[in-house]
């Protein structure tokens, strides 16, 4: 394959800064999808059902902030809870109630960490800052100084794209050890756009664990179509409490 010549005059490229902050930015669900998506974390936030996900990307957190909460919007409603414990973390993240004087939260277990979240190397504090539509740099790249001792070297925090999905720090590994919790209590989950590949045997060895305490009756996995390897995946976990639903993410979210 021919390769163009790399253009001349080119500023330098600084892939932290450049190709990160545009690709997150692009990580929102647009169009149709959106409403469905924002009347779904509704339902959840007054329900108290959690949410779990892989995903390193704040689809789930702009939508809450924008549009669940847009009154305030930016990052600054305290709906969300992590799962963190908050000695752990650089503010306190159930400090005082929601803005709106509520006391309900959208627990949202995000197991392999997330693009805007950092440690400070000084104090190792947690700051576990949401992104939206401006301002989001610091957060992604670690510039700027720690609020909690002023320290200015700060590194992120998700669990790496291969090898193994270990939890490599004490924040990660809370959100591990409360998302079990969760499973074993839940009498139906929801499966979305998680093939559960095979290669992925810590999360197996999760569900494996929680599906252990015989609380959940019901398991639906949401597809794009007939996926009898995926549906066979989950089978071998929870047996025939599995159902598919095979008419796509956007169609299910419609229907609920």
């Amino acid at each position: 394959m021919f390769d163009p010549p790399f253009p001349e005059n080119r500023e330098p490229l600084h892939p932290r800064e450049n190709l990160e902050i545009c690709l997150f930015r692009k990580l929102r669900l647009e169009g149709h999808a959106r409403g469905g998506l924002h009347s779904w974390l509704e339902r959840n936030l007054s329900s108290g059902y959690p949410i779990l996900t892989t995903n390193y990307d704040t689809v789930i957190e702009w939508d809450v902030e924008n549009l669940v909460f847009a009154p305030v919007g930016y990052g600054e409603s305290g709906i969300i809870d992590y799962g963190v414990p908050d000695q752990l973390c650089f503010p306190l993240p159930s400090a005082g109630p929601r803005l709106d004087g509520k006391s309900n939260r959208l627990l949202l277990l995000k197991l392999y960490g997330s693009m805007s979240w950092s440690r400070c190397e000084n104090c190792a504090k947690f700051l576990l800052e949401t992104i939206y539509e401006r301002g989001a740099e610091d957060a992604i790249i670690g510039r700027g100084k720690c609020p909690a001792c002023e320290g200015t070297r700060r590194n992120a925090v998700f669990v790496p794209l291969v090898g193994r999905k270990i939890p490599n720090d004490t924040a990660l590994q809370a959100i591990w050890k409360k998302a079990e919790q969760v499973l074993s209590e839940s009498r139906q989950i929801v499966f979305a756009g998680f093939s559960l590949n095979p290669d992925d045997t810590d999360i197996k060895q999760l569900l494996d664990r929680a599906c252990s305490a015989d609380n959940t009756s019901k398991v639906t996995i949401v597809l794009n179509g007939s996926h009898p390897e995926i549906v066979k995946r989950y089978r071998k976990i929870y047996r025939d409490r599995v159902e598919s639903y095979e008419s796509g993410w956007v169609q299910y979210l419609r229907e609920q």
